[in-house]
């Protein structure tokens, strides 16, 4: 938390649009998500900042749409890049491999 009063509602909005999203976004189809998958815009959110540096006005607006992207009834697929074995590796190697890099 901020001591900024407009960051700390975002962050509390954002927290509520999460856990509204995970209860009742359940789309029935498979495949197929009702509104943006939390991880998605969460993994958005922390890499914007990162390469924002954390500029305060940029990040307020990327949580702004993050949130409409959650509470948004459209549908959105479900990535099976991201579910296969092979990319899990793929990961898993690069990871290793900059580990040693760094070390």
């Amino acid at each position: 938390m901020t001591s900024d009063l407009l960051d700390n509602i975002l962050c509390v909005c954002y927290v509520l649009t999460v856990l509204f999203r995970l209860c009742f976004c359940q789309s029935g189809i498979p495949f197929m998500f009702r509104g943006l998958p939390c991880t998605y815009s969460s993994t958005f959110l922390a890499s914007a900042s990162l390469l924002s540096g954390g500029n305060q006005a940029m990040m307020r607006v990327i949580a702004v749409a993050m949130i409409l992207f959650m509470i948004s009834q459209n549908f959105y697929p479900h990535d099976r890049v991201l579910e296969s074995q092979a990319w899990k590796k793929a990961v898993f190697v690069g990871g290793k491999a900059i580990k040693q890099l760094i070390q």
